[in-house]
């Protein structure tokens, strides 16, 4: 084939004016020809600069330069990388047992509110023998019982619970 001919064919497959049967012939002879893939190179630079397209379309040896270049380069290992995901996972454990120390304390402090009836510790108190030397004066049944109705509906006021305390309230008598 001439090079006449050989330059009207690719000019049409520059113009996708080519058959299909010729245009994988035209890329079949271009693999082995060094030659026609500069050729084709040129075309496609001179119709970028014809249609101003941006981007600049390289000579035939930069892919071989940079190859090159890249073999030529040391490898690097990056400890970093090993490094973050060990800080990643410390971190992610530290967190992992901070929250669940969190749901224990919660919890438990949960389960101890629960357990605890106000009334039936002040009714425990009620109860409870006073040693006689103590020397307490004796309550007035309505403030006793007054006593009882507060701790009883303290909650409803916004306070947390009863301590794990009896409150014990003495007062001494004029009379």
């Amino acid at each position: 084939m001439t090079d006449e001919k050989l330059a009207e064919k690719m000019s049409a497959l520059f113009d996708d004016e080519l058959g299909h049967t010729e245009t994988l012939k035209l890329w079949k002879q271009m693999e082995s020809d060094e030659n026609l893939r500069e050729q084709w190179n040129r075309y496609n630079r001179t119709s970028g600069l014809l249609t101003r397209r941006s981007g600049v379309i390289p000579d035939a040896g930069f892919t071989a330069r940079v190859s090159a270049a890249i073999a030529s380069e040391p490898t690097v290992l990056a400890p970093r990388a090993m490094r973050q995901r060990i800080v990643e996972k410390v971190t992610s454990t530290a967190l992992a047992a901070s929250i669940a120390l969190a749901a224990v304390v919660v919890g438990q402090s949960l389960v101890d509110h629960a357990s605890v009836n106000g009334a039936q510790l002040v009714a425990e108190a009620r109860y409870a023998p006073v040693p006689a030397e103590a020397g307490m004066a004796t309550l007035d049944p309505d403030f006793q019982n007054y006593l009882v109705l507060h701790n009883e509906t303290a909650y409803l006021a916004g306070a947390q619970g009863l301590m794990p305390y009896a409150r014990v309230v003495s007062a001494q008598s004029a009379r």
